[in-house]
């Protein structure tokens, strides 16, 4: 039980290569972004924003998470796992960003129910 307000989004960095395996989750409500360490069944909270985090996906190819926002001109950041610091890496313009993928090249593809549409970010 992490006594979340509203979890929403989820992601991992499992990589079996190094047997490493946390989730990370984000609580809408409380604008939250948890850690949540499977082997050891802990979990903490790794940062607090202003803005409501929805979804997340880790970015293995820099070893960070991206995490997308809900609301007008929806920002998007990225966290930093070790110190849970984060930088708003791009204000898209779009609203209510939902979903969040990545693909073998490090492009990220965004939902937004204000378009309707799916956005590639490079």
């Amino acid at each position: 039980n992490l006594d979340g307000n509203f979890l929403n989004g989820i992601t991992t960095n499992y990589l079996s290569a190094v047997d490493v395996f946390d989730l990370f989750i984000t609580d809408f409500g409380a604008k939250k972004l948890y850690q949540y360490d499977i082997y050891n069944n802990t979990h903490s909270e790794i940062c607090t924003f202003s803005k409501s985090p929805n979804g997340i996906c880790y970015d293995y190819i820099n070893n960070r998470l991206i995490v997308v926002f809900w609301g007008n001109n929806a920002p998007i950041y990225e966290i930093n796992i070790a110190d849970g610091t984060y930088t708003n890496i791009i204000n898209t313009g779009l609203g209510y960003l939902d979903g969040i993928t990545m693909d073998d090249c490090g492009n990220f593809y965004v939902s937004a129910w204000s378009s309707n549409a799916i956005h590639k970010y490079k």
